[in-house]
């Protein structure tokens, strides 16, 4: 493994920090890395989708202009597709949003300030 050389003149330091969190951080944190868990999962599968759509489409000799697009899954990020997720109920995310609470994008889940 490559050592790190600080160039001449510098001096580095390095810092350890514990995290000791209290039992309110705690649920903060934990629900901070569910969102983030289910933000990338639920992308992961939309985006697993429309590859295999387009997939699919080529396979069935589809013009290039006429496949499913990918440009609005990619530009509108995931809080947009979230959002309307919600609003149709959840179904694209297996319910997983029925009875329970919801993230809403728009809103963070821990804020510093």
């Amino acid at each position: 493994m490559k050592r790190y050389e600080p160039p001449v003149g510098w001096t580095v330091q390095a810092y350890k920090f514990a995290l000791d969190p209290g039992d309110a951080q705690v649920l903060g944190l934990r629900r901070n890395t569910g969102a983030a868990r289910f933000a990338y999962n639920h992308m992961l599968r939309r985006v697993s989708a429309v590859k295999a759509q387009r997939a699919a489409e080529i396979s069935y000799g589809v013009a290039e202009a006429d496949l499913t697009g990918v440009a609005g899954l990619v530009a509108a990020g995931p809080a947009a597709h979230l959002e309307r997720d919600q609003r149709l109920g959840g179904a694209m995310v297996g319910g997983m949003l029925q009875g329970g609470v919801q993230h809403r994008p728009s809103q963070p889940v821990y804020s510093a300030g």
